[in-house]
C-alpha cells in the first residue's frame, strides 16, 4: 500500500545561485594568482555549472567534477573522506570518486543541495576556496 503522505519537496541549487559561487571562487583564484577549474553540482549530482579559467589545465575540469560529485553524494568534504592507504576506493564508481581535498557539499536548512569541486591549488588551497565561496553564498551551510 502506497503512503497517503505527500512527497517531500526537495530543495535544489538553482543557477543563479551557481553563477554567484562561481563567481566568489573565480576572484578568490585570481587574487591567489592560481588558474583553476570549478563545478558546481546540484543535490543529484548533475551539472549546473563548470568552469576552466585562461590557462587553467585542461586534466583538472574532471578532477573538478569528480570532486564535485563524490561530495555532493558523500554529504561530505572530499577531504574528509581519506582511504587509510587504500586508494582502490579511487577507482570504484567508473574512477570518479575523490578523496582529494576541494570537494565541499553545499548546505541549505540542513539538507545538501548541492557541491562545489575545484582543481588547480593544493588541495588545501581548492578546499579554503570552496568553503569560502559557499560560506558567501549560503552563510549557514554548516561545513
Amino acid at each position: 500500500v502506497l503512503s497517503k503522505r505527500m512527497p517531500k519537496s526537495i530543495k535544489t541549487l538553482t543557477l543563479a545561485e551557481a553563477e554567484q559561487i562561481a563567481a566568489k571562487v573565480e576572484g578568490e583564484a585570481s587574487s591567489r594568482s592560481l588558474l583553476m577549474c570549478f563545478t558546481i553540482v546540484d543535490c543529484g549530482g548533475r551539472e549546473v555549472l563548470s568552469k576552466r579559467m585562461d590557462g587553467a589545465k585542461f586534466t583538472s575540469v574532471s578532477i573538478a567534477r569528480n570532486k564535485a560529485l563524490t561530495s555532493s553524494g558523500h554529504m561530505k568534504p572530499t577531504s574528509v573522506l581519506g582511504t587509510a592507504g587504500n586508494r582502490s576506493i579511487e577507482l570504484s564508481n567508473n574512477q570518479m570518486f575523490s578523496v582529494v581535498g576541494g570537494g565541499r557539499p553545499i548546505f541549505f536548512e540542513g539538507e545538501v543541495v548541492g557541491a562545489v569541486g575545484i582543481s588547480g591549488g593544493t588541495p588545501a588551497e581548492d578546499d579554503e576556496i570552496a568553503r569560502n565561496a559557499i560560506n558567501s553564498v549560503f552563510p549557514q551551510s554548516k561545513l
